[in-house]
């Protein structure tokens, strides 16, 4: 699924795709804006960004864990979420 918008500050989306028991979702944020990304977990450590667990990823901030997501915040930029065992 796609969801890329152009801004005035420039593009802003959201493209995931479920695979197996892998679940992939990119996150694109406009320059001199922060996001609130809701992740589909049930546990922080199950999350990675850029290949290493999204809590230590650099400009990743945890949040908090809400329900059957895990929440984060992410400056401008571009992100892979990615969610094994799901």
């Amino acid at each position: 699924m796609k969801y890329v918008n152009d801004t005035v500050r420039g593009k802003a989306g959201i493209i995931w795709r479920q695979k197996g028991g892998e679940f992939t979702m990119e996150v694109i944020v406009p320059v001199g804006s922060t996001a609130t990304v809701y992740v589909p977990a049930q546990d922080p450590e199950q999350v990675s960004e850029g290949g290493v667990v999204a809590s230590t990823a650099l400009e990743v901030k945890f949040l908090r864990q809400e329900g059957d997501y895990v929440v984060y915040e992410v400056p401008s930029g571009s992100y892979v979420f990615s969610v094994t065992g799901r």
